[in-house]
């Protein structure tokens, strides 16, 4: 008479075991991330001709007409960086050392394409590698950005290609609202509905936007010498589809999913966050070919009603990562560093400095995403850093690492310790222990 009841128990007993490993289960991981602290940065927008080429391009405009209330004031003034922003950074960013002696690394997401309208009042389709939007010209930007990578600050990913849909822009001109077209004109990019145009929403096909994900990578490898492997969705909008898409085009890492917006669910709204979070942790499951790296810290100090105090809770969520067993990842957009009024440059950027001060004394290892995915997968990472290797294995174990060019090579790479290798010669140039 016992037996059914023990065979109950038992396949309850599974069954919440099982639920909680769903519901409490992180991707595992091949180092000890209390003991790495390691920390990463990510940074949206970089890139993107908008939303203002300057403060002149507003004289006269309604923004209200143009959707602006959906935008926090301080975007009205945010515009693309220059080679003078980009120098500044990284001099910022050298600064800064972790217990390996690397610098901090910077991780911009880049949009890399803009429309444009021509004289004749038709829209053209560009890329940032091969110019910018008008207002937005950007002399020497390529160089001094291809420059803080060489220095091992710099480490651009992919974050979109337009940041919305160009249907609804099209639209909004062909309307001919009044003010509109003449927005448009000067390169303002707000628009009408701009705040709820998704560029990855859940209406385009894949397959007839996964060839032009496939041709932004192949950019970013022309312009700056290396392929992205980690990407960010325009406003955290996308679904499975374009996760199938990213690792089809070779990115290995998605930021930021437990913000994801999910346009392609129905339902009521409870209903949809249960789905939501459920399908979140079966793909920590289940996913094997794609890392997932969650933003658990913020130094959004352009938009803090206190930024200093922004600043310094950033820095206790990183401590609070480490504690808890995760990488620290800090959430920080382009406009706290980049607006049209260069004393609000400076003053984001001197916040920047603040943490990173801080942080200096907390023996941190500095890393991208790369990096991050590299040690969750295989315990070891290589990345270049001007003509040398970089090589970090963080972990207790020894591992094996490859250095992919010229030729392949492997070798053995002892626990707790980063080597930099020549890359012409193959010669070690330094071993660093991380303890």
């Amino acid at each position: 008479m016992k037996r059914p009841t023990t065979v109950l128990s038992l396949v309850a007993l599974t069954a919440s075991v099982f639920m909680a490993g769903l519901f409490d289960h992180h991707q595992r991981s091949l180092v000890d991330w209390h003991s790495v602290r390691a920390v990463a940065i990510q940074s949206d927008d970089w890139g993107l001709c908008g939303f203002v080429p300057d403060d002149a391009a507003l004289e006269g405009l309604d923004r209200t007409a143009l959707g602006g209330t959906h935008f926090p004031p301080v975007y009205w003034r945010s515009t693309l960086e220059d080679s003078t922003d980009v120098a500044g950074m990284t001099t910022l960013l050298l600064r800064h050392r972790g217990r390996d002696g690397m610098p901090a690394v910077f991780q911009p997401n880049m949009i890399m394409g803009f429309r444009d309208l021509d004289s004749d009042g038709h829209w053209t389709t560009g890329r940032i590698r091969e110019g910018w939007a008008q207002g937005y010209r950007r002399p020497g930007l390529w160089v001094a950005v291809r420059e803080a990578i060489a220095a091992g600050v710099w480490a651009p990913e992919l974050h979109g290609f337009l940041h919305y849909d160009p249907a609804d822009r099209d639209a909004s001109i062909l309307e001919g609202a009044p003010g509109v077209v003449e927005a448009a004109r000067r390169g303002v990019l707000v628009f009408p509905g701009a705040h709820a145009s998704f560029e990855l929403g859940p209406v385009q096909p894949t397959t007839d936007i996964a060839p032009l994900w496939r041709s932004m990578a192949a950019d970013q490898l022309a312009m700056f010498g290396r392929a992205p492997v980690s990407v960010v969705a325009p406003d955290y909008v996308w679904d499975d589809r374009h996760e199938r898409m990213w690792a089809d085009a070779g990115l290995r890492c998605v930021q930021a999913k437990r913000s994801q917006r999910r346009k392609d669910l129905g339902g009521h709204e409870l209903w949809r966050r249960i789905r939501k979070y459920a399908e979140r942790q079966w793909a920590l499951w289940t996913v094997t070919d794609l890392t997932f790296l969650e933003r658990n810290c913020r130094l959004e100090t352009a938009q803090a009603v206190d930024a200093a105090q922004e600043a310094r809770s950033c820095g206790d969520q990183v401590l609070q990562a480490w504690r808890g067993g995760r990488p620290a990842i800090i959430e920080a957009h382009r406009v706290n560093y980049i607006q049209t009024d260069d004393q609000a440059e400076l003053l984001g950027r001197g916040y920047l400095d603040q943490l990173l001060t801080e942080l200096d004394g907390q023996s941190p290892l500095y890393a991208a995403d790369a990096e991050l995915a590299a040690w969750t997968r295989r315990g070891v990472s290589v990345d270049r850093r001007g003509g040398s290797w970089i090589v970090r294995n963080p972990g207790p174990a020894a591992r094996l690492a490859v250095l992919p060019t010229p030729s392949p090579a492997t070798i053995l790479v002892p626990p707790h310790s980063a080597l930099r290798i020549d890359i012409s010669t193959r010669k070690m140039i330094e071993r660093i222990t991380l303890h």
